[in-house]
């Protein structure tokens, strides 16, 4: 089952990214699991996300509220990262 992690507080902490658990996502992923964000961000914010060290080894996709048109904690945000994902809403 996919793992789904919010950005903001998890992710991106206050001191800079949580290295540690990027690296933990980067090898859940090496052994074949997939890991996506969530995020109340910009469509410019999520382009910047991409950019930052160990990003793109930790996640397959990051959804946000920008690209998505539709705020957390809206069920229609939720409902479509797991539609995306093609993954039960629990």
């Amino acid at each position: 089952m996919p793992l789904v992690l919010d950005i903001f507080g998890v992710v991106l902490l206050p001191q800079g990214l949580n290295t540690p658990l990027l690296d933990l996502c980067a090898g859940w992923r090496r052994d074949g699991e997939r890991v996506f964000g969530a995020s109340n961000m910009t469509a410019l914010h999520n382009a910047e996300l991409w950019r930052q060290p160990g990003i793109r080894a930790a996640f397959d996709e990051i959804y946000c509220s920008g690209l998505l048109g539709v705020s957390k904690p809206d069920p229609v945000f939720f409902n479509a990262v797991t539609g995306k994902i093609n993954a039960p809403p629990e």
